[in-house]
């Protein structure tokens, strides 16, 4: 399989995994969960362990936990995957034996992968601003 053509594949089954979490707090699914960091929205504050059942107001503090979460593996993925693409893309390079077109592959692919590196920041930081304007 071509590398252009698993690109949108990784695109489609990410946002597939992160709408079926986001359906479970939505939905009720999930009745308590452990946050991962403390929330503080608007006059709700949440920390520690959070019981919906018992203040469902604090199910948006679930909701926004789930974000964390999944922007937090995201991070994780993309950076592991960038890092063996600049490996991959060295390799290539070096492997190349002088040749243009081996060059401009390697070249491509290291390219690419820190393009993957700045999406993953951007996942990190996108949900810790939208909390901080909240």
């Amino acid at each position: 399989m071509e590398f252009k053509k698993f690109i949108p594949i990784l695109l489609v089954l990410t946002f597939v995994a992160v709408g079926f979490v986001g359906a479970a707090d939505t939905y009720n699914i999930v009745k308590s969960c452990d946050m991962v960091q403390p929330i503080s929205i608007g006059n709700i504050s949440c920390s520690g362990t959070i019981n919906v059942d018992a203040v469902p107001s604090q199910g948006v503090c679930c909701l926004f936990n789930t974000i964390l979460k999944a922007t937090n593996l995201l991070f994780t993925a993309l950076v592991i995957i960038a890092t063996l693409m600049i490996a991959f893309g060295g390799f290539t390079i070096v492997t190349s034996q002088g040749s243009d077109e081996g060059w401009t592959k390697g070249k491509n692919i290291i390219t690419f992968a820190i393009y993957g590196i700045v999406v993953a920041i951007l996942a990190k930081v996108i949900p810790s601003i939208a909390l901080a304007l909240l």
